[in-house]
């Protein structure tokens, strides 16, 4: 018997490839990598940082409790501070840590130490290793 090609065609589909999905942890490390600190900045650099920069940040950070869209708001903040005006890291970094209430409203930014320390490694453009 000969088996007609069409008749071949019709029975057996093509193989479809499915395009793996990307992590949320990918696509914010995509976006990191598409954003530019200079196109984005409010100053010029050997200007310092202006307040309402960082505190525009912040504000953008206290609207959400996913902890990759806060490292990645910080780490593109941090990224901008240290091209445009590296001296205003370290004062930035503590602003970021301090509190913003009176202790009696039990209010803060919930920036904990490693979301932290993840921002300002992937900022300067190192690689975080981590030991058990």
């Amino acid at each position: 018997a000969v088996v007609k090609p069409e008749v071949v065609k019709s029975v057996v589909k093509p193989a479809v490839v499915k395009a793996k999905k990307k992590t949320a942890k990918e696509k914010a490390e995509e976006e990191d990598e598409d954003w530019d600190p200079l196109a984005n900045a409010a100053w010029t650099r050997g200007e310092p940082v202006p307040f309402s920069y960082l505190s525009e940040a912040l504000n953008g950070m206290a609207g959400t409790s996913k902890r990759l869209e806060i490292t990645a708001r910080l780490t593109r903040t941090f990224r901008a501070i240290l091209l445009l005006a590296p001296e205003d890291l370290v004062p930035a970094v503590q602003i970021v840590l301090a509190r913003v209430a009176p202790p009696y409203e039990n209010l803060e930014l919930g920036v904990g130490d490693g979301i932290l320390v993840q921002a300002v490694a992937k900022a300067s453009g190192h690689e975080l290793r981590r030991g058990k």
